[in-house]
């Protein structure tokens, strides 16, 4: 009987003695392997998403793009401005009756780019009146332009309100058409001029085509 136990004791023993020494190897294994990891330089990391754009990257609109113009308009609100003011409307409204009434072959309009009743062969000329406009076109029976007439507001010399009008009267002279002044303080004879001016007989010729 003691001997038994006696041997089951040594057995438990050996198995204690074993298992203590694979802790330690397993121990010694994992000691090893972190410091050879700590040792070894470290890939880099791969992204898996999309860089993030840089602030100098960030995308420039101009207006003169025309992609990025709609882009403006479609991200902006809009409201409507009158073609003319009181005072305009008023002289607008005169000149209209006087072609209604006596000479209703012509018609007038408002607020005309200079760039579409002038044209130059040369591209700087063009360009320095092209985007200019003036208060009221009047044409004939063919649609040609025959004279122009600008209203001289109390509030219309202003910055280079002077050199604007030069150039603009400058052109209409070179191109043959009237240009009339008209002040503020106008009366009936001032428009009246312009009835006479309409009643030559240049104005009732259509433009020879260049």
């Amino acid at each position: 009987m003691n001997d038994t136990h006696h041997n089951h004791r040594e057995r438990v023993g050996k198995f204690m003695d074993i298992k203590d020494w694979l802790l330690f190897i397993g121990g010694v294994y994992l000691v090893v392997s972190y410091t050879r990891s700590k040792g070894r330089p470290q890939a880099p990391r791969v992204r898996t998403s999309e860089p993030k754009t840089h602030q100098s990257e960030r995308i420039v609109r101009t207006a003169a793009n025309p992609h990025d113009q709609l882009y403006f308009v479609s991200n902006n609100d809009f409201g409507r401005r009158k073609l003319m003011n009181k005072d305009e409307y008023c002289l607008f409204k005169r000149i209209e009756k006087l072609l209604n009434d006596r000479h209703c072959y012509f018609r007038i309009f408002p607020q005309v780019s200079l760039g579409e009743i002038l044209y130059s062969k040369d591209k700087n000329a063009y360009s320095s009146i092209n985007s200019k406009r003036v208060d009221f076109v009047i044409i004939n029976a063919y649609g040609d332009p025959c004279a122009v007439v600008e209203f001289q507001g109390t509030g219309h010399y202003q910055g280079n309100a002077i050199s604007r009008d030069a150039i603009k009267k400058e052109a209409c002279r070179k191109a043959g058409i009237k240009y009339f002044e008209i002040h503020h303080d106008y009366n009936s004879d001032d428009i009246e001029q312009i009835g006479r001016y309409l009643n030559s007989s240049v104005n009732h010729q259509p433009t020879p085509i260049n």
